[in-house]
């Protein structure tokens, strides 16, 4: 694992502007490169990835998944944290939207939202928050898709014991049960992969709109 090279006083904001904007490997590192399909079958959504659906990604990363959809025909929109790694995809993107600014995303829009390693830099509030809106933007019978990350003992962090460097590296950890617990939805389970090394695990999670 990379080392967090980051200092106390930099915002999580500044934190994903610069590995977005900086050449150097060790900052390079904190973004996604996962392939649509890798992602896609993490997630058990590959049978849904059609021409002409309306597909969200939350998390930007490298734009290598955004890429893959948009080959496959998707009509394909962004939301991020920074408006940098969106701005480079202008050519490939319908409309971009801010963490900031969610109340800005349509409501009743999207055939299927994907999120991965993206909400394991969050604190409950704000992924309690932003799952109110996607889900808000899903058509009927929409899917939002989604990972997480769980720690193997089980230990889940609530928002008082969660640091800006555990936001920043990814290392909040909740299970699929402590999620259902503050969340107002049907919560499904699809997959799960263990991380041996880091004592952890990752968990595939869908809420359908309208279930």
């Amino acid at each position: 694992m990379n080392k967090l090279n980051s200092p106390a006083t930099e915002s999580l904001k500044q934190f994903w502007d610069r590995c977005h904007a900086s050449s150097k490997p060790t900052d390079r590192w904190w973004l996604s490169n996962y392939s649509g399909p890798q992602i896609w079958d993490f997630l058990k959504i590959r049978h849904l990835i059609k021409p002409g659906i309306r597909v969200l990604t939350v998390g930007v990363g490298t734009g290598r998944g955004i890429h893959d959809l948009h080959d496959q025909g998707c009509e394909c929109y962004a939301l991020d944290i920074s408006e940098l790694p969106m701005s480079k995809l202008t050519s490939i993107l319908v409309d971009v939207y801010l963490a900031s600014k969610l109340d800005r995303i349509p409501s009743n829009h999207f055939d299927l939202i994907i999120s991965h390693l993206v909400i394991q830099h969050m604190l409950n509030s704000d992924f309690g928050e932003q799952t109110h809106h996607l889900v808000r933007s899903l058509k009927p019978g929409g899917t939002y898709a989604f990972q997480i990350a769980a720690r193997a003992n089980g230990q889940c962090d609530r928002d008082v014991d969660i640091s800006m460097e555990a936001l920043k590296s990814g290392a909040v950890c909740r299970t699929p049960e402590y999620i259902a617990s503050f969340l107002p939805y049907k919560i499904s389970l699809f997959n799960t992969i263990e991380h041996a090394e880091y004592k952890s695990r990752w968990h595939a999670l869908h809420i359908k709109k309208g279930e």
